[in-house]
């Protein structure tokens, strides 16, 4: 990287993310992305539907999302693909759970206003108006996953009282 005078890019624990340096230097297909419908997008989706199980559980989000790999091009489904995959989406979660991203209609930009390091949260650079579109996508469907989890946590706190389940017919 030093030849061409290009930083590797580290996460919080400043390890080395070549996968993340990889896709910073524009091996991540961006135009692919921000179509409808593909297998990277689908992969973070099903990773965002899967993160309240994978706490419940106690699985790992890297055993959801190796299971849909396949879906991928042969460079997408190694351990460090299906790694960066699962942190994007923690980060997602972590960004819902910290901002009330209800209502919003520009979620990057509401972000960028509320908190503009925001984007260092993510084991990839998050640059160009192509990936902001896909993020406010993705941190859409973090914020509608996060409110589901919301709505059962009142519900079951509803139909529990003085640490007792009450049925009501």
């Amino acid at each position: 990287m030093a030849y061409w005078l290009r930083e590797w890019k580290y996460d919080a624990a400043k390890n080395t993310r070549y996968l993340g340096t990889l896709i910073a230097e524009g091996g991540l297909p961006l135009k692919m992305l921000a179509a409808d419908d593909n297998a990277i997008r689908n992969i973070i989706d099903y990773g965002l539907k899967k993160y309240q199980e994978s706490m419940e559980t106690f699985r790992p989000l890297e055993e959801y999302i190796a299971e849909r790999v396949y879906r991928l091009a042969q460079v997408f489904r190694d351990t460090a693909a299906v790694v960066l995959f699962a942190d994007t989406v923690r980060a997602l979660v972590k960004l819902a759970e910290r901002f009330d991203l209800k209502n919003k209609r520009n979620l990057v930009e509401y972000l960028d206003q509320a908190d503009s390091g925001w984007r260092s949260e993510f084991p990839f650079a998050l640059d160009g108006n192509q990936v902001d579109a896909v993020i406010n996508r993705w941190l859409g469907n973090a914020a509608d996953e996060r409110q589901k989890v919301e709505k059962a946590r009142v519900l079951l706190s509803a139909l529990c009282k003085g640490g007792k389940l009450v049925l009501a017919c």
